[in-house]
C-alpha cells in the first residue's frame, strides 16, 4: 500500500513539475517517478527505524512517554522530508499541526494508546515483562509511523488528483 501511494504521488509531481530530468524526453517520466517514490519510501523507512528504537523505551516503567514523543517528532520530520523530496514548501508550524492532527487521529482509535499502556504495565514485571514491553513498544511505534505516512500520502494524492495547486489552503480541505 505504501509503495503504491508513494508511486502515485511521485507520478503526479513528476508530471506536474517536471522535477527530474527536464531536458530529457517524456519517456523518462516513469523512471523519475519510480526514483522519487523510492526516495519517499526511504524517508518512511528511516523514520520507522527511529521510532522503533524509541519504542524500546517501553521496556522501562514509564517509558511510554518517550515512545509517544518520538512518534510525534518523527512524524513531523518525516512529513518535512517527504515534502522536501517532492519540492513542496509548507511553513514549519503548518506541518507540525498536520503531524499532530494525524498522530492524534491515530491515537484516538485507541490501538496505539492501548499498546503503549499495555507495554507500560508489562514493563513492571522483571525480565519477561520488560522483553514483552520492548516488543510491544517497537511494534506499536512502527505501526503508528507507517499509518501516519499512509495518511499523509493519501492526502497528498487527493490534492494531486484534484488538479489544484498544493498549498496550505488546498491541503486543509482534505484534512
Amino acid at each position: 500500500m505504501l509503495e503504491d501511494l508513494a508511486l502515485s504521488v511521485a507520478e503526479y509531481y513528476c508530471k506536474k513539475n517536471n522535477k527530474f530530468l527536464k531536458s530529457v524526453g517524456g519517456g523518462i517520466d516513469n523512471l523519475s517517478a519510480n526514483y522519487l517514490s523510492q526516495q519517499i519510501i526511504s524517508v518512511v523507512k528511516k523514520h520507522s527505524k527511529v521510532v522503533m528504537a524509541a519504542g524500546c523505551a517501553d521496556a522501562i516503567p514509564g517509558g511510554a512517554t518517550v515512545a509517544i514523543t518520538a512518534i510525534i517528532a518523527s512524524t513531523w520530520k518525516m512529513y518535512y522530508d517527504i515534502n522536501k523530496c517532492l519540492g513542496i514548501s509548507f511553513s514549519e508550524n503548518f506541518l507540525k499541526s498536520v503531524a499532530s492532527g494525524i498522530v492524534s487521529n491515530i491515537a484516538s482509535n485507541g490501538v496505539g494508546v492501548a499498546a503503549h499502556a499495555g507495554a507500560n504495565l508489562l514493563s513492571f514485571i522483571p525480565v519477561v515483562g520488560n522483553i514483552a514491553a520492548l516488543a510491544g513498544g517497537v511494534a506499536a511505534n512502527r505501526a503508528s509511523i507507517y499509518t501516519a505516512a499512509v495518511s499523509y500520502l493519501k492526502i497528498l494524492e487527493k490534492v494531486a488528483k484534484s488538479g489544484g495547486t498544493l498549498n496550505e489552503d488546498s491541503f486543509k480541505q482534505y484534512l
